[in-house]
């Protein structure tokens, strides 16, 4: 289907007319969703056109040239797409085909969706300690609760058995994980929205040791 490319893109024009080498500028769309785009000034092609997740680069030509490796090397962790030598106009209509600019043009930082959007499915081979720090740490300087992991127990080799998923609070006190947050990290439901929804009901918990991170264990052996 053909897209409007008269829509008014004043941001990229401002970015096309200026460059932005040896950095990059960054375009919030009509839907909420971010780009970052890397040129000199007029050129008629992007070098890099980085899209957050929630957009996906179209089927057509002068998006084919993408670039795993540099979300690799660089620890993307977005989990977004990288595109090499994107031509401007194609820029434009993908830009159209999400409504247009949006109007705000300020804070432009990742919503903690985007940020957090590789950790969909992240446990889904069943965790281990390490796992559980990674996701948690992510999670918790994304702004969202600080989750633990209560192991069955704790030994030489780390943290095993069984386990369950609590939010500590800042008191110390534990909540419940609400379940679509699991999912979530099971990779069997979508993102679970606001952070407020994400803790239950205070339960009690138990341990006898912690790793000063995201994992305890109810024994030590």
């Amino acid at each position: 289907m053909h897209q409007d490319t008269q829509t008014s893109t004043p941001q990229l024009d401002e970015i096309t007319a200026r460059g932005t080498a040896p950095t990059s500028a960054r375009i919030r769309l009509a839907d909420g969703t971010l780009l970052d785009i890397e040129m000199w000034p007029n050129a008629a092609v992007a070098d890099m056109v980085y899209l957050f997740p929630g957009l996906t680069a179209p089927d057509s030509p002068g998006w084919q040239n993408q670039d795993p490796w540099e979300d690799y090397l660089t620890g993307d962790e977005h989990g977004g797409t990288h595109c090499l030598e994107v031509p401007v106009e194609a820029i434009r209509e993908l830009i159209a085909a999400h409504g247009g600019e949006h109007q705000d043009q300020t804070d432009l930082e990742p919503t903690a969706e985007m940020r957090l959007h590789s950790l969909r499915g992240f446990f889904s081979t069943g965790p281990n300690d390490h796992d559980v720090h990674t996701a948690f740490a992510r999670i918790h300087e994304a702004g969202g609760p600080y989750l633990v992991c209560v192991w069955e127990y704790a030994d030489d080799h780390g943290f095993g058995g069984t386990r369950a998923f609590y939010a500590e609070a800042e008191n110390g006190t534990f909540h419940e994980v609400r379940p679509h947050v699991l999912q979530w990290l099971n990779g069997q439901a979508a993102f679970p929205g606001p952070f407020a929804n994400w803790t239950g009901a205070h339960v009690p918990v138990a341990f006898e040791v912690s790793d000063d991170t995201h994992n305890y264990a109810r024994t030590e052996r």
